[in-house]
C-alpha cells in the first residue's frame, strides 16, 4: 500500500528493499556473481567490517558456497583462487562496483585487473 503526502507517493520499506534487491539479483539474472551457480543471498563486494555499505554498487548476487567462502576476504584475492574463476566474470563484478563511477576510474581498474592477469598467464 502507498501513502501520499504532497503528491509524493511513498513506498512501505517491505517493498522498497524487495525491489532493491530484485534489481541486484535482474542484473545477474539471478546467478552467483561469482560461479554462475543460483544466487540465494547478497554478498558485500567490500565487507561491512572492512567499510563497505550496504549500497547497490557494493552488493551482488552470491550463492551460500560461495558468500560463505569468501567471507571477509578481498574479493579478488579469494575470487582467483577459486577454479571456477573467470576473468569475464570479474570485468562484470568490476563494472557493477564501479557502476557509479566515471569512464576513466573503470578504465584504469579493468586495465589493472586485465594486466595482472595477463601477468600471471606468461
Amino acid at each position: 500500500m502507498h501513502s501520499w503526502i504532497d503528491e509524493t507517493s511513498l513506498i512501505p520499506k517491505r517493498e522498497t528493499r524487495a525491489r532493491f534487491r530484485l534489481k541486484i539479483f535482474n542484473a545477474f539474472e539471478g546467478k552467483c556473481a561469482y560461479c554462475d551457480d543460483d544466487a540465494q543471498s547478497l554478498d558485500h563486494v567490500i565487507p561491512r567490517h572492512r567499510g563497505g555499505q550496504t549500497v547497490i554498487e557494493n552488493l551482488v548476487p552470491a550463492c551460500l558456497r560461495c558468500n560463505g567462502s569468501k567471507g571477509s576476504t578481498e574479493w579478488t584475492l579469494w575470487y582467483r583462487e577459486q577454479e571456477f574463476y573467470t576473468q569475464q566474470r570479474e570485468i562484470i563484478i568490476w563494472e557493477w562496483v564501479y557502476q557509479f563511477r566515471d569512464e576513466l576510474y573503470i578504465q584504469q581498474q579493468l586495465d589493472h585487473c586485465c594486466s595482472d592477469q595477463l601477468l600471471r598467464n606468461f
